[in-house]
């Protein structure tokens, strides 16, 4: 009954906050008359400046740090992480950034640790991931909390291993 009833409240307020803010009621319309968030311009855009690259090494290194916010086209990032190294840091950037993953991932499945740090550690890499290919993840203020995390449980395993 408690959890009936907290639902029922969280909807009835959310719902009037909904529909109290203009801007997010216009986001939302202007989302679902377009079927995108200006995303398919900005992925076509990027993509497009890294593929036709006119120089070996900007496929390579990329076009340098907050360069999606000139050449997207609308004045905005990526909102990939992926394409926002890429166009940033070329392949090497995506290169380190997937090594990132493998690493942290093989060290989820270690059994050194107990199941529920391989859990936690794996539950925050899935996390992680997910932010990267619908959101942004590296750029975020937000990761600095999933950053300590995996620095708390990689430290732990160090100290309970020596």
């Amino acid at each position: 009954m408690f959890v009936v009833a907290g639902i029922a409240t969280l909807a009835y307020f959310g719902y009037n906050y909904y529909q109290r803010n203009q801007f997010l009621v216009q986001r939302i319309q202007s989302i679902a008359e377009e079927d995108s968030s200006g995303r398919n311009t900005i992925f076509a855009n990027l993509f497009n400046v890294w593929v036709n690259s006119d120089s070996f090494l900007n496929l390579l290194f990329g076009h340098g740090f907050g360069s999606t916010v000139f050449l997207s086209g609308t004045g905005n990032r990526a909102h990939n992480d992926w394409l926002e190294l890429l166009t940033n840091f070329g392949l090497l950037g995506v290169s380190i950034y997937l090594t990132l993953f493998v690493s942290a991932t093989k060290a989820a499945f270690q059994n050194q640790w107990n199941i529920d740090k391989r859990i936690l550690m794996m539950t925050i890499v899935s996390i992680w991931f997910f932010t990267t290919v619908v959101s942004m993840n590296y750029t975020s203020t937000n990761s600095i909390y999933q950053t300590i995390m995996l620095a708390y449980l990689i430290g732990n395993r160090k100290s309970s291993i020596a």
